[in-house]
């Protein structure tokens, strides 16, 4: 009786714990659907905005070997990545496998993002059967879990982290947060297993190597640790040491890497001149926006523009909602944490929220003052609040209302991912919600003008100027486009007023140069893109025209260096690898010169110019029959290219069998 028992027994908890895995794999199934429904129509939007350095023109990423200078942080890194080794790494792998396709970019994101509601699923199901919650909600761990990472995963505030390609940083830091508690967790439970808590540093590791957000991640786990395990930090403490010895290592590698991108690490830039006190002020308005949003997400904003605070009035609001909550979170951590008190619980939730968000939204003035994508991994905690508590108070019954809200959401994310259908679209929805905003009226000139829109985008220019006249770019980017209306008197009106406001602004000495250089002005024109290199020495335009100077006055060595230099900085600039074809046919090196139109043909194959120069080419290494079809294609494309039919007629001509 005793052993058909113990067999009963454990068949039982064979079926339990089968019954289980299908119950969470059937849990991450529904969050995988749903993220994809969500994010299905996100594939299709173009790079925009940090995207364009990060990914198409930076050259850092267009190789896998040697390994080490693809992840070694550099100076030279651009804009997003900079500091941030392991998404280099990752835009790398992108780059080997799809190119600049930017729909493969997309379904990473997409992965990632689902790979990091399916850990926060785990977290949030582990947490709950814990001995502090486990009373209240471990027999609805799994459902309550499910939920939470639900909303989380499709929620419309995530679309920055996930649509805008390039905050990959972010989703890819909050991966790997949540993998380090999650597999914390798993080393704790039934006894401890080292590997785990190994594995759980590791992690730390690679998200310090993504985004400088996941310093908060090891104080995240002593709370953790503290409220939910061990029930005091200094058992905590005293039981992890090597573990939390680990974790720390963690802010060294994060502070090297840091050190090693240079003070002028684009992504943790500081705004210069702003006060701590006044971002501070800023960041009172932004973390009452984000807590708005993560309730009812409407209106997003890809860029909220400058600081908008200037004194204490103007956040009578939302100081004291903020300062409310930091005091209950705080008050909350301050009872030790039993299941008949789990009030810790809401106070590390609260932790959660304001730890992560740390580092951008204190009195430290970081780059923007407002980015929905620093929400990614807050929200985690509004929703679980909102979750745990509607349940805490109606049960069953109060989960229809979140069967209702995430179609909702979804449709919601939906609606936000067609806003990044185009960079036209995403900077015209920006400005019309931020009017004020002169970046984006700036951002929106330059995506009309890439659309032939060049009186639109004029217009955005001008009104840019008008809200800032003292912003040089501004007046770089008004100029740039009257050279496409043919304005080009104004426009270097628009180029000396910008280099006097800032004589160090590369692109308008560049942009200057390359105008004097179609005005006939040589030696003028060399010595602005001289000067536009002294502060941008990848500057693959000015490299170009400086090769196109030299080329003017007969010096075709040093032409064919620029040109190199321009490929080498963006292998994809068609117009470069032309007139380096040019040069080197006019050297007599006519195959370097196929080698560089075929590459203009890989880029752009349209090309009827590029096609007969090629046609040129193979006839001076004789290769008759080959020119004759480059020829035939460029006539194809344009049946009035001249050249190439006067070519064409002659090589046929020459190549006539001989009449009997």
């Amino acid at each position: 009786m005793t052993s058909a028992s113990s067999t009963r027994s454990i068949l039982d908890s064979c079926r339990e714990w089968i019954q289980s895995r299908r119950l969470t794999l059937g849990a991450a199934a529904i969050i995988a659907v749903a993220a994809t429904i969500a994010f299905h129509n996100s594939f299709s939007g173009p790079f925009v905005f940090d995207d364009l350095p990060s990914i198409p023109n930076n050259p850092f990423i267009r190789h896998l070997w040697p390994f080490w200078e693809v992840v070694y942080p550099s100076h030279q890194d651009m804009a997003t990545i900079n500091g941030r080794p392991l998404i280099k790494l990752s835009f790398a792998l992108n780059y080997a496998l799809g190119g600049t396709a930017v729909w493969s970019y997309h379904v990473v994101n997409l992965l990632i993002h689902i790979l990091s509601g399916l850990t926060l699923l785990g977290v949030v199901r582990r947490t709950l059967l814990q001995p502090v919650l486990r009373d209240r909600f471990g027999s609805a761990a799994l459902p309550l879990a499910l939920v939470i990472a639900l909303l989380w995963t499709v929620h419309p505030l995530q679309t920055e982290s996930v649509t805008y390609t390039t905050q990959r940083c972010e989703s890819l830091m909050g991966l790997f947060y949540l993998l380090t508690l999650y597999t914390f967790i798993r080393g704790t439970e039934s006894g401890g297993d080292a590997r785990w808590l190994s594995l759980s540093v590791v992690t730390c590791l690679l998200g310090s190597a993504s985004k400088e957000a996941m310093i908060s991640a090891p104080l995240i786990i002593l709370l953790y640790d503290r409220t939910f395990v061990v029930g005091t930090f200094r058992k905590a403490l005293r039981e992890r040491k090597t573990y939390y010895m680990g974790l720390v290592c963690s802010w060294m590698f994060l502070i090297w890497l840091m050190v090693r991108a240079g003070a002028g690490n684009h992504s943790v830039g500081y705004i210069p001149g702003l006060p701590p006190s006044v971002y501070m002020l800023n960041e009172f308005h932004a973390v009452a926006i984000y807590l708005r949003l993560a309730v009812w997400p409407y209106p997003q904003v890809l860029d909220y523009g400058p600081p908008e605070i200037s004194n204490l009035g103007q956040v009578g609001f939302s100081a004291p909602v903020i300062l409310l909550l930091l005091a209950g979170t705080l008050f909350a951590l301050r009872r030790t944490p039993t299941p008949a008190h789990p009030w810790p619980a809401l106070g590390f939730l609260g932790c959660w929220f304001f730890l992560i968000l740390a580092p951008t939204s204190s009195f430290i003035p970081v780059k923007d003052v407002m980015a929905e994508h620093r929400m990614y991994l807050s929200l985690a905690a509004i929703i679980a609040v909102a979750v745990m508590g509607v349940y805490a108070w109606l049960g069953w019954r109060g989960m229809a209302i979140f069967l209702l809200v995430a179609p909702i959401y979804i449709t919601l994310t939906i609606l936000r991912n067609n806003d990044y259908r185009s960079e036209v679209a995403i900077w015209s929805d920006t400005v019309a919600k931020r009017p004020l905003n002169e970046r984006a009226h700036i951002n929106l000139a330059y995506a009309l003008a890439s659309e032939g829109r060049t009186t639109e985008a004029l217009e955005q220019d001008e009104e840019a100027v008008r809200m800032d006249p003292q912003d040089s770019y501004a007046h770089g980017n008004l100029g740039a486009v009257m050279v496409q209306l043919g304005r080009n008197s104004e426009a270097m009106e628009q180029y000396k007023e910008a280099l006097q406001i800032d004589p160090g602004n590369g692109p308008a000495h560049t942009n200057r140069g390359v105008l004097l250089e179609q005005m006939g002005q040589t030696s003028e024109a060399m010595a602005e893109l001289d000067e536009a290199l002294k502060y941008n020495r990848r500057d693959a335009v000015a490299h170009n025209n400086l090769g196109v100077a030299f080329a003017s006055l007969g010096q075709l060595p040093e032409a064919v260096q620029h040109y190199q230099a321009a490929i080498e900085i963006n292998p994809d600039y068609a117009e470069a690898h032309g007139n380096l074809g040019g040069a080197l046919g006019q050297q007599g090196n006519f195959s370097g010169a196929v080698e560089q139109y075929q590459e203009v043909l890989r880029i752009t194959p349209r090309d009827p110019e590029a096609h007969y120069n090629l046609g040129v080419a193979l006839t001076g290494l004789g290769r008759i029959p080959e020119a004759m079809d480059q020829y035939e294609e460029a006539l194809k494309i344009n049946p009035h290219y001249t050249h190439a039919l006067n070519n064409l007629a002659w090589l046929r001509a020459e190549n006539a069998p001989a009449k009997n």
